[in-house]
């Protein structure tokens, strides 16, 4: 028999600690009303940040340790849920103490971004959404979206609910005051690398093992850029930003314990949680078996791969600070991308190939884009409502920028061989191809496997494209209409992404992270043969 028992269902208002994560200025806005010592645990920095929505009816299921809270139109994921939020619970026991109490857990589709957050006041409580983070190079290696952030954002909760010594009696005289748990004050690069550390132990895939971290980490130290454990911390104005906690720490406590072993990280959180001068960071990693913070620093710094920055690639443009998402025109004479340079606003720029700047247009985050006879297609974000941010698909052409109606929820545009445009749909965590209707709804289309679709490429009556099909991606390749000329590729269990056909349609461009880096291969459609094209030091995405 199952082991969640359902709960009557709530109408709004829904539970006060749901309210506690909802308000009007972002994520978590009632927690960093608390201080830095509990505003804590979100999984990714996005480029726009969400919050829950507390209207509408609410349905509650509980399990052995937790409380899952979802919307009535969602009820039907409770058990996948507690499946994932179980597994996680326990893996985490097998190191960690486990947090006091029933752990509260809402999910959420109001927005088309990845998140999530965790909080241990007043009680144990984490939120997730369900979008996927498939396209995204920082978060796109996982097996399963719910999986890796059900682990990471639970690690939080094992981690800071964890009290002993002085702060025990602190606790009992105070209650769960947000001042008394330690291990909040601990630095972001404590906090988020140890989460995501064990969000790689405990699942098949996570950021230790992605190449994007390895990315970060290479080219500063390629550009003698190396941050100190001081400024790896969420609000570090120097590039990558608030990258920095989850790829330099996850690779601090991943070297810690391959080379001192893997009870190092556990006592840590344990000699930390006792520890009466909360800010501490060195003592009580030695007391666990490990280095100095200085020592492990380093030590991390002498294991990252010096790479020289020379490379034959001309270089179009500098200085951005997300992926650019660089999109030819069909005539090959126009490159439209993505400016995003933490200088001026969000814009999609085209551009000449000899890199001239031929026309901008400011844009909001999540932006996708594809040509279409001459006409520049893109998905954005749009602020619906204070509690609903939705990608919608916009044309641009002769100046004029202009939303595509019936389009809500749809990315990554691309062309159908007969002109007509399609998009990835996101429905409640999945990722499904679409045809665009004017006036919808939009018809599924026909793709070979069932799984959650990243994004496609065509050329005359062929397609190609990336699916996520039981925890790994693979790239598969169709004719229009007759899915038994099918082929599927994956190297090893390696991140596969952006395909991109080759101008005469005779291969398909890729990139693979099977070296550790990301490089662009090119598939040839005739013989099914592989090879890699490029060889850039620090790593080759989206061609």
């Amino acid at each position: 028999m199952p082991f969640w028992v359902r709960q009557s269902p709530v109408t709004a208002p829904p539970s006060d600690w749901v309210r506690m994560f909802a308000g009007s200025q972002g994520v978590l806005p009632r927690m960093r009303c608390l201080g830095a010592a509990i505003a804590f645990g979100v999984f990714a920095p996005p480029l726009v940040q969400g919050q829950l929505d507390p209207s509408g009816s609410w349905e509650t299921w509980r399990s052995e340790h937790f409380r899952v809270h979802l919307r009535t139109e969602q009820a039907h994921l409770a058990q996948r849920v507690i499946d994932e939020a179980e597994r996680a619970f326990r893996l985490l026991s097998t190191e960690l103490v486990a947090p006091r109490g029933t752990v509260d857990i809402a999910v959420m589709d109001n927005v088309d971004f990845s998140n999530g957050a965790a909080s241990v006041f007043p009680s144990n409580r984490l939120f997730v959404f369900l979008a996927q983070p498939a396209t995204d190079a920082a978060l796109a290696y996982y097996d399963d979206w719910l999986r890796v952030v059900l682990v990471h954002e639970l690690t939080h909760l094992f981690h800071i609910d964890r009290v002993r010594g002085v702060w025990g009696g602190v606790q009992r005289l105070f209650g769960r005051a947000p001042w008394t748990f330690p291990n909040a004050y601990r630095s972001s690069w404590v906090k988020e690398g140890l989460a995501t550390y064990y969000e790689s132990k405990f699942t098949t895939a996570g950021r230790v093992r992605g190449a994007f971290h390895s990315q970060l980490l290479n080219s500063a130290e390629a550009q003698d850029r190396w941050p100190t454990s001081e400024d790896a911390t969420l609000v570090s104005p120097q590039w990558p930003g608030g990258q920095r906690p989850y790829a330099w720490g996850s690779r601090f406590f991943a070297l810690q314990a391959s080379s001192f072993g893997d009870s190092v990280v556990p006592n840590f959180i344990e000699h930390s949680s006792a520890k009466l001068w909360p800010l501490t960071v060195a003592s009580p990693l030695r007391q666990a078996g490990g280095s100095t913070v200085k020592d492990g620093w380093s030590r991390l710094q002498n294991a990252t791969t010096p790479i020289t920055t020379s490379s034959e690639a001309r270089v179009l443009v500098r200085g951005l600070r997300s992926p650019p998402d660089p999109t030819l025109s069909a005539d090959r004479s126009e490159l439209a991308y993505v400016r995003e340079d933490g200088k001026r606003d969000v814009a999609v720029v085209v551009m000449s190939l000899d890199g001239e700047a031929l026309r901008s247009h400011r844009a909001n985050s999540g932006v996708r884009l594809a040509w279409r006879e001459g006409v520049l297609v893109v998905a954005q974000y749009q602020y619906r409502t204070a509690v609903t941010i939705r990608s919608r698909l916009h044309e641009w052409v002769d100046g004029v920028w202009r939303l595509l109606p019936n389009t809500e929820r749809l990315t990554e545009p691309f062309v159908l061989p007969n002109g007509d445009l399609a998009a990835i749909a996101i429905r409640e965590g999945r990722r499904t191809p679409v045809v665009v209707t004017p006036d919808g709804p939009h018809q599924p289309m026909a793709v070979p496997v069932a799984g959650d679709w990243t994004s496609i490429a065509t050329h005359d009556d062929w397609f190609a494209g990336v699916a996520l099909t039981e925890g790994r991606t693979g790239l598969y390749t169709w004719h229009d209409g007759d899915h038994q000329l099918a082929r599927h590729l994956a190297l090893g269990d390696a991140l596969v992404s952006d395909p991109a056909w080759t101008p005469d349609g005779s291969a398909v461009l890729f990139v693979s992270e099977v070296t550790g880096l990301p490089q662009v291969y090119r598939f040839d459609r005739a013989d099914g043969t592989v090879r890699r094209i490029t060889n850039e030091p620090l790593g080759a995405r989206a061609p």
